[in-house]
């Protein structure tokens, strides 16, 4: 029996994308109906906390989730676990990867709900084009506050969850994405997890994963890893594949990682035939 559903939310739950909805009536109803029948909806992301919580306010049912890939568990309006990255280390990748990898900006994800955002190495431009794309993402919209200042005083005074650098907009900056995770695993391979994200990287504390955070939650919770179900689509959510057996990847999502997942759903609510029966209640 399947009891609770961790699911990603880009091109995952929010796939096909309803910029005023958020989230398809179909994987709405779902995730109500298998609430109403007693299971749990985690949504792990990479994402910070302020977007999954308007998911539950619009589902309106209670969601744990899972952020920065696993850096934080946010429930019942708390943080009930967390895993930031140390602060000497992050003074330290900082400073070595703006002046060696020509860094075009930096995301900062912390314990708010604001999104740090500093341009390197170039002008007004990156700022610029990141609050007009930010516009247009209407429901999906993050908090970004765009100030060099304010991205240092978080590393250095904040709770920081996961740093982005950005490499840059064109075909050499995966390249260059690509060396500096070799780079950064190697000199900092027992103090950060790092996980390539085209054009940058997620970078998180050492040991931190959408998996292993979550085999603890479910464990505290008192539910079997083979009561779990998990959905993804990208390269973040491989370990959850590996480490849960109902794995389930988006036909929508990375090509070359849907041979890591045990089924191919075309939306999230294709889940509902695994784990509820026609009477929507949870499949023995």
């Amino acid at each position: 029996m399947i009891k609770l559903v961790a699911s990603d939310l880009d091109g995952t739950l929010f796939y096909p994308k309803r910029k005023i909805n958020m989230v398809t009536k179909k994987n709405a109803d779902f995730f109500r109906d298998f609430y109403k029948a007693g299971g749990s909806i985690v949504l792990v992301t990479g994402r910070s906390r302020r977007i999954p919580m308007k998911v539950e306010k619009k589902i309106k049912v209670p969601i744990s989730i899972l952020g920065c890939n696993g850096a934080f568990v946010y429930e019942d309006g708390v943080f009930k676990s967390s895993y930031p990255i140390e602060r000497e280390t992050l003074m330290r990748i900082y400073i070595q990867l703006r002046a060696n990898f020509g860094i075009i900006g930096w995301l900062i994800l912390d314990e708010t709900d604001q999104i740090k955002v500093a341009a390197t190495n170039t002008g007004n431009w990156v700022p610029m084009i990141g609050a007009f794309s930010n516009l247009f993402n209407l429901s999906y919209s993050e908090k970004f506050v765009f100030s060099e200042q304010a991205v240092f005083d978080a590393i250095a005074k904040g709770t920081v969850y996961k740093i982005m650098p950005i490499f840059g907009i064109d075909k050499r900056a995966k390249e260059k994405a690509a060396a500096a995770s070799v780079a950064l695993c190697d000199l900092y391979k027992d103090k950060l997890t790092v996980v390539k994200a085209g054009i940058s990287l997620e970078i998180t504390s050492f040991g931190v994963t959408k998996a292993n955070t979550l085999k603890q939650f479910v464990k505290m919770k008192g539910i079997g890893e083979d009561e779990v179900a998990v959905v993804g689509d990208s390269y973040n959510d491989v370990p959850l594949f590996e480490a849960f057996k109902n794995s389930f990847v988006m036909a929508s999502g990375e090509k070359d990682i849907q041979s890591k997942a045990a089924h191919i759903v075309h939306r999230v609510s294709d889940l509902r035939s695994f784990v509820l029966d026609e009477d929507k209640r949870l499949l023995p």
